[in-house]
């Protein structure tokens, strides 16, 4: 059951909905908001709130920028916490919105540029053959620091779909504006995996091209140490990312089921290397093997690359001592 600021009847359809999910962000969910209600538009923008039932302050500061910005946000606040690692929370956001078109934006990252939705809506409306468009974007250090990230398509691909992004890199959700009618239903298999983003993404791709704003960049990603990714380890990361490949190809027709299954190979590659960082040669050694038997098929790396993963495998002190005698850190 959850709680949401009513919508006078006589409230135009808005033009954009912005789908924020927020769990135990006291420290960064203010900036979010505000980066929000600072956009300057010549359209009507609904700000959609689900706090996921937080044990810090994020609750008591959402309250305070509703009292302060009043009519401006609809929080929904949820009596308890639905899980999912968020995707329940953000579920239950996206069946609010009302706008032509969405954007997601969790509580701990920011936008940077106050016209970006203006950008990027202007640009949708001028190219209805595209689905959704995207931007690259900085990524901002716990010191304070900001720097541009490269996420993106490469030099001469300035749009595509499945295979691109399998190819190339998935889009940060703060980046991508997207037609609300391109959403389908989420299917079961969204709730179970990690790669929330990529399986978005994947989703929305389907029935038309993204399009990359290559030379705009408007948001930032905030590292700090309780983000849930970057807490993982490197195996833990490894494993769900090859969850997702395995469950992307069985659910995916097309051009891109190849591709899938070449990233899966490429992480059974990185599970040889994870596990050879953990000391654990016997696992490294297995996911070496299993990964080269689908080598021939796949090919999830380059043939020197394959070279290097069974010397990191099955040789670890010759590794350790070459790089000694070469000057370099041993890892």
């Amino acid at each position: 059951m959850s709680t949401a600021n009513p919508v006078p009847s006589s409230a135009g359809t808005p033009k954009v909905s912005v789908a924020m999910i927020t769990y135990n962000h006291e420290r960064y969910i203010a900036q979010a908001v505000e980066s929000v209600l600072k956009q300057k538009t010549r359209f009507e923008v609904e700000i959609l709130v689900g706090e996921d039932c937080s044990t810090d302050g994020t609750r008591k500061v959402l309250q305070q920028l509703d009292a302060a910005h009043p009519g401006r946000l609809r929080l929904m606040l949820h009596e308890k916490n639905l899980g999912l690692l968020g995707k329940a929370n953000l579920a239950s956001v996206f069946a609010a919105c009302r706008g032509e078109y969405m954007i997601l934006l969790e509580g701990d990252d920011f936008w940077i540029d106050e016209n970006k939705l203006q950008k990027q809506v202007e640009f949708l409306d001028a190219h209805p053959e595209f689905g959704a468009c995207f931007h690259p974007l900085y990524v901002a250090t716990p010191a304070g620091e900001i720097s541009p990230f490269g996420a993106g398509f490469p030099p001469g691909v300035d749009s595509g779909g499945v295979v691109e992004m399998v190819k190339h890199g998935f889009p940060h959700l703060m980046t991508l504006l997207f037609r609300r009618t391109l959403l389908p239903p989420l299917p079961p298999w969204f709730y179970e995996l990690a790669m929330g983003d990529w399986s978005l993404c994947l989703l929305l791709a389907q029935s038309k091209p993204i399009a990359f704003l290559r030379d705009q960049r408007m948001s930032a990603y905030r590292l700090h140490p309780t983000s849930f990714w970057l807490t993982q380890s490197l195996l833990n990361r490894t494993l769900q990312e090859r969850a997702a490949m395995e469950t992307f190809a069985r659910n995916f027709d097309g051009p891109g089921r190849p591709l899938f299954q070449q990233q899966i190979n490429c992480r059974d590659f990185w599970l040889s290397e994870a596990y050879g960082q953990m000391g654990d040669f016997k696992s490294a050694r297995n996911s070496f093997w299993r990964a080269a038997a689908g080598w021939p098929r796949d090919r999830g790396v380059s043939a020197a690359w394959v070279i290097r993963y069974f010397l990191r495998s099955h040789l670890p002190r010759f590794i350790a001592w070459s790089r000694r005698l070469r000057g370099k850190p041993v890892t």
